[in-house]
């Protein structure tokens, strides 16, 4: 295969004999051993990851420096709804490198919820309840809710091109971002815009950015760990002051 042979990964798979291999297209076979794809990686610098499980089953990814600092506080990430805790690699990589180049510590547990990637399954299928998620955002966050009594920083971010979570009539990205909105405004919490670094534009605490659909964490992995990493400095500052 040329060096400048251009493929897409499909999936990482681990065989039996504990070799990884890639299954990808546009190279005109698939299953090559990752090795052979070396080339086309970023270098991994002293990322570590490694896969563990809870007791209880729950598998995650633990993401950390060769160079840790002790005293590094432990971020925990969460994939959304039918995906596992690798949609985060690409964007703890690149989260990695904004903190190696402040020589700052780096760990973080990516979770996959029961059910979801190697966690167990669910014990028994929930009963149908008549949607209440989206009847509670119809009608917004009920008296003495936890999102009332929400004291830690909240941040919340936006695909501007979105037309998920709507609650104001047919999917448009203009109602999307007007749903996001009224989230943002009922949870978000300590965000004074904007923060430095990160593109996008700011609706009242929500930021939006434009061209991004709902699965920002996969379509820009730059973009996402800027923004995450900018969240937690602002967090520290507050704290601090």
């Amino acid at each position: 295969m040329p060096a400048d042979t251009t493929v897409q990964v499909l999936a990482l798979e681990t065989l039996e004999n504990g070799t990884e291999r890639a299954r990808v297209s546009g190279a005109g076979t698939e299953g090559l051993s990752l090795k052979f794809l070396s080339a086309l990686a970023r270098t991994p610098g002293p990322l570590t990851l490694t896969r563990e499980t809870t007791a209880r089953g729950v598998s995650y990814l633990r993401a950390s420096s060769t160079a840790l600092d002790k005293n590094a506080p432990l971020a925990v990430v969460v994939h959304g709804t039918g995906y596992n805790a690798g949609v985060w690699i690409p964007a703890l990589e690149e989260w990695h490198d904004l903190a190696t180049e402040r020589g700052a510590g780096f760990e973080v547990a990516a979770l996959e919820w029961t059910g979801h990637g190697r966690s167990r399954r669910c014990r028994e299928r929930a009963r149908a309840s008549a949607r209440p998620r989206d009847a509670a955002l119809s009608a917004g966050p009920p008296r003495g809710s936890a999102s009332d009594e929400i004291e830690c920083e909240v941040h919340v971010a936006a695909g501007g091109a979105s037309t998920m979570s709507t609650t104001f009539g047919p999917p448009s990205n203009a109602r999307h971002v007007a749903t996001m909105k009224k989230i943002a405004e009922a949870v978000a919490r300590g965000l004074e815009p904007p923060l430095p670094d990160v593109s996008g534009k700011y609706d009242g605490r929500l930021l939006v950015l434009d061209d991004a659909n709902h699965n920002i964490i996969q379509e820009d992995a730059e973009w996402t760990a800027t923004f995450v990493d900018a969240s937690l400095a602002r967090m520290s500052e507050n704290l601090d002051s």
